[in-house]
């Protein structure tokens, strides 16, 4: 028999609040470490490119992207990378 530890169902992940994911961002980049945002881990490469482009963006671009969930914040920020 298998057991499962905990089934995450997409619609109950918590969103974290925007400042929190930005503090999050910083302290993988920081510390050189992965980290976990969302229930996602998020790896050091990954999120010193999201801060490249969270800083380049002005505060209300930010707020916006910051309010998505974290797997839109990557994606868009590789394609604003490009």
């Amino acid at each position: 028999m298998i057991r499962l530890k905990s089934v995450l169902f997409l619609n109950e992940i918590r969103r974290e609040e925007p400042e929190v994911k930005e503090a999050k961002l910083r302290k993988i980049v920081s510390t050189q470490t992965d980290g976990v945002i969302e229930g996602q881990t998020v790896d050091v490469s990954t999120a010193t490119l999201v801060l490249q482009v969270l800083d380049a963006l002005d505060d209300t671009d930010r707020g916006t992207l910051l309010s998505r969930g974290i797997g839109k914040i990557v994606t868009v920020s590789y394609k604003l990378a490009r």
